[in-house]
């Protein structure tokens, strides 16, 4: 559903209209846990049968939580690439992580004792893993397409064939048919009926070049897939897509279905905006199948990467500066502390980005944080909303990093600048970024 209209009212809430269907955001609610709050780019979450639930950050490794949350220690002996994009555990309780130019790694539950496991994995970069529980096979999901380990990641095979876009971000596999979907880079979503050996392209009513982040399945077989447009649902296994979420532009990165009352959630990250609405990430929630959405967190610390939900309905969402468990459906957030701190500025980033700024409204200065995965020329640079060249801030090489900078609020000139909106953009090699701040005098 498209938002139509939003109203803000401090101390109220955030009260949104997805077409005619209206419902009360409970926002800004949070409630710090004690203990050092780590600032860990968390990147992947996965729980096991006995409800332990592992996150996996950027930089940080593996944490593991044995009540719920309450806790979280590191999980990381032999774990020797510790920028984890991807976890998932099989029927036998062993754990299974991709990481950023890594390959994957393997732990039972118990042990906290990781072996690398790349035999025949070329492409190390693994952002996605799936398994079929049913008969333990192995899937990850590369830049360089799809690999399978039928012998629980001892040994892995490139299974590519009618995979016109190799670079994958998301996979997903039906626990009733084994039926396989692979969400791409811009090229949309691909079905597998044969446990990968062939793969179809099905895209009728995505957009063109859809970027699909994640992929989820319902007890119905109904597939829904985050991409950078908006939630798509599929009724019919693949068929035909519709989409039954967009807000306010976000680009929607993670989902999570929960298996007992098969509430949908999805996670997002902000595109900034006016009036007065500047959260860096959010959270959704549908319990009718998508057919309408419950805004139930914003202005989470960023974008929200990763979602999970446990046997008891706690929630828990990822973002790049940290973690949030709802106890209460997505009511209520709390912050997830980690016993060990992890620097976020000190890690290489996976991606390219551009963050929200922080404050926004803002008066005098403002904030503005960026990601670079790799050296490239840099150029940022802030515009009015006729597109007139404002200030350049950056405009030089720099080397893979995060990046923080200041706004004064003022052109070229040194001149202070009339309240209003603001566009900010960064060009970084191939890519481009544009978002939107207020200055408030």
């Amino acid at each position: 559903m498209k938002l139509a209209k939003f109203f803000f009212a401090l101390g109220v809430g955030l009260v949104v209209s997805f077409g005619s269907q209206w419902a009360l955001a409970q926002t800004n609610f949070w409630e710090p846990s004690s203990g050092p709050l780590a600032s860990s780019d968390i990147r992947a979450f996965a729980i096991n049968s006995n409800g332990h639930v592992f996150a996996g950050t950027n930089g940080g490794g593996v944490f593991r939580s044995m009540n719920n949350g309450d806790n979280w220690t590191p999980f990381n002996a032999g774990l020797a690439n510790l920028e984890i994009i991807s976890l998932a555990i099989n029927s036998s309780g062993h754990i299974f992580a991709g990481t950023n130019y890594g390959g994957v790694f393997r732990s039972p539950d118990s042990s906290d004792n990781w072996t690398v496991r790349n035999n025949g994995l070329t492409d190390k970069r693994v952002r996605a893993l799936a398994i079929n529980q049913s008969t333990g096979h192995i899937f990850a999901g590369t830049p360089g397409g799809i690999f399978r380990s039928p012998d629980n990641g001892d040994n892995w095979t490139k299974i590519n064939t009618g995979l016109t876009n190799k670079d994958v971000r998301s996979l997903v596999i039906n626990p009733t048919t084994q039926d396989i979907f692979a969400g791409t880079s811009g090229g949309g979503v691909f079905h597998s009926t044969n446990n990968g050996d062939i793969w179809t392209a099905v895209n009728t009513g995505l957009p063109n070049s859809a970027l699909v982040f994640a992929l989820a399945i319902n007890s119905s077989g109904h597939v829904f897939a985050a991409t950078g447009d908006g939630v798509y649902r599929s009724l019919d296994n693949g068929g035909n897509w519709a989409k039954v979420l967009d807000f306010d532009g976000q680009t929607f990165y993670s989902l999570a279905i929960n298996s007992t009352t098969q509430d949908i959630f999805a996670g997002s990250g902000h595109i900034g905006g006016f009036p007065f609405f500047s959260d860096w990430g959010d959270v959704f929630r549908s319990t009718n199948n998508g057919e309408s959405w419950t805004h139930v967190a914003s202005g989470l610390a960023d974008y929200v990467y990763a979602l999970a939900i446990n046997i008891e309905g706690y929630i828990f969402a990822g973002t790049p500066e940290g973690g949030y468990r709802s106890t209460d459906n997505g009511q209520r957030w709390t912050l997830i502390t980690f016993s060990t701190s992890v620097q976020a500025h000190e890690r290489i980033p996976l991606e390219f980005g551009l963050h929200q700024n922080y404050p926004n409204p803002f008066n005098p200065s403002t904030t503005i944080t960026y990601e670079l995965p790799q050296a490239v020329e840099v150029k940022l640079v802030i515009f009015d909303l006729m597109g007139r060249h404002v200030r350049t801030l950056v405009n030089q090489r720099q080397p893979a990093g995060r990046y923080t900078i200041t706004w004064d609020g003022r052109n070229e000139q040194g001149e202070a600048l009339a309240s209003g909106v603001y566009l900010y953009q960064l060009r970084a090699g191939n890519f481009v970024q544009t978002r939107r701040m207020a200055l408030v005098r």
